[in-house]
């Protein structure tokens, strides 16, 4: 059995019933355009005061002569150089970002190689030593997922082996030192020495206490602000680098040490003396020794690295899996929903409608399917824009989804009309909702612009019964119901 109803009425919007490196560079033109005054002063104050102290305390390591200086440990005669600019550009470097180290770091450096005579040529490539070293520890976490802020045994322990590399890298200016300013063959290996072991103990001593103190503080306000420039390189492709770098730092100071200490033994041997041979000695067993405790910190480094990256890609598979179920089951909703309304749209109603179709012929009981219409939906476009039409279509769809029961399925038919099927509901019911529901669509109001539109909805109902041979035949009755209910409208409105 059908029957029509008409009303009136408004709008609304539709609604059916996932580690990270602390590493990031951080852009100056951001800083400078969205920062207050206060953190412009302080930032780049502080970056022109670390630029000064930096050059300040290059030309003091050389005054001063701050390099190769002896130190005894564990009955091993070591040499260290004592380089001030690297600590504040280390901190630069990993707060702030690798440029913002590099500049001071190359400044610093070229302008000491210059003091110390060095040609401008050889100086401009000598000046480029100390910050290679500091682009190992940029490469390293920018790759390696775990904090600098040096709170966990795991995370000191990194920072302590990328220093290493770090400070093997950067060693390499001692050869360029030593080629322009004629040091003789036996100085190198002090004088190498002391650059990378001077680089690592810095970072030790002055680096990683000042880390753990600073670094939580400094990255929650830097994390506060959108001053993080744009990351183009995909993490895998970083990992390689940063694996890549390390190594090659280590294959570099195993060759180097193993080089210097056969040099000695040239040496010995040209010189023709017993205490030559001594020396060639005592230094041969250094390097075994160092060579030895070099292997096994790499051991441990490639180990705890391994395992870092196994957890960073099991985390990276977990989140993927999670991401492609999530995609999947929004591509999944999205292929059910109309994209205006939220309601079902025409291909997944038909499919419910056979299911309620056949479950009500099978269980005996009925069902009652509701067609509605937006009355005069046209003049509403033609007066108001689309875009009034579209918010008085979500408005409906909003108000279907509030009212009906979570057993019913709202659907979208076609432009201004919608379907709603109530399984189980026999006429009676179904007339007393619809009559509910088209009360609801009268009462309601569409907010458009500055203006409050009202519109009237008709609605035609079909109960499934005998007569209705399959889903089809109950959408027709439906249809004509709804016909019939708009036609009955328009002689209301002609005898008005």
């Amino acid at each position: 059995m059908a029957q029509g109803l008409h009303a009136q009425i408004p709008l609304t919007d539709p609604n059916s019933p996932m580690v990270d490196t602390d590493f990031q560079t951080l852009s100056p033109v951001l800083i400078w355009k969205n920062g207050s005054d206060r953190e412009k002063i302080c930032v780049f104050g502080l970056w022109l005061a670390t630029l000064i102290i930096s050059i300040a305390f290059g030309l003091a390591s050389i005054k001063y002569n701050w390099s190769g200086l002896p130190v005894s440990f564990a009955g091993l005669q070591l040499s260290v150089t004592v380089y001030p600019p690297l600590i504040f550009c280390t901190f630069w470097v990993l707060w702030f970002g690798f440029w913002w180290g590099f500049i001071p770091a190359y400044l610093s450096t070229l302008i000491l190689g210059l003091y110390a005579g060095m040609p401008p040529g050889w100086s401009l490539l000598f000046a480029f030593t100390d910050p290679l070293g500091l682009a190992v520890l940029s490469v390293a976490y920018r790759a390696i997922p775990i904090s600098f802020s040096l709170r966990s045994a795991n995370s000191i322990l990194i920072f302590l082996l990328i220093s290493f590399v770090s400070g093997i890298v950067g060693s390499t200016g001692a050869f360029i030192w030593v080629h322009n300013n004629e040091v003789a063959a036996l100085e190198l290996l002090k004088i190498w020495q002391g650059w990378w072991l001077g680089a690592f103990l810095q970072n030790i001593i002055f680096v990683a206490p000042i880390l753990s103190l600073f670094t939580p503080a400094l990255l929650g306000w830097r994390d506060r602000h959108e001053w993080a420039g744009a990351r183009h390189s995909s993490r895998h492709s970083e990992i390689l680098k940063a694996t890549g770098v390390i190594l090659g730092g280590i294959l570099l100071f195993l060759y180097i040490t193993i080089k210097l200490a056969t040099l000695q033994f040239e040496y010995a041997s040209n010189a023709g003396n017993i205490h030559s041979w001594q020396q060639a000695a005592q230094i041969l067993s250094a390097s075994v020794y160092a060579v030895y405790w070099i292997i096994t910190i790499i051991v441990i480094f490639f180990a705890i690295f391994g395992y870092q990256m196994f957890f960073f890609w099991s985390a990276s598979m977990t989140q993927t899996a999670r991401d492609l179920r999530s995609t999947n089951a929004t591509l999944e909703l999205l292929s059910r929903i109309d994209p205006l309304t939220g309601l079902y749209n025409r291909r997944t109603w038909e499919k419910m409608l056979g299911l309620v179709f056949n479950r009500t012929r099978h269980s005996g009981q009925t069902s009652t399917l509701i067609l509605m219409d937006v009355d005069k939906f046209k003049s509403i476009n033609d007066t108001h824009g689309h875009t009034a039409g579209d918010e008085v279509l979500r408005d409906m769809s909003e108000i279907l989804k509030l009212e009906k029961r979570s057993s019913d399925v709202a659907g979208r038919y076609g432009g201004e009309e919608f379907i709603l099927i109530l399984a189980d509901t026999d006429r009676e019911d179904a007339l007393k909702f619809a009559e509910r529901l088209r009360r609801k669509f009268e009462d309601a109001q569409v907010r458009h612009g500055k203006r409050i539109l009202k519109y009237t909805v008709s609605l035609g109902l079909a109960e499934l019964d005998d007569t209705v041979a399959d889903p089809r035949a109950w959408l027709t009755r439906a249809d004509r119901a709804l016909y019939e209910a708009k036609r009955r409208a328009q002689q209301f409105r002609a005898l008005l």
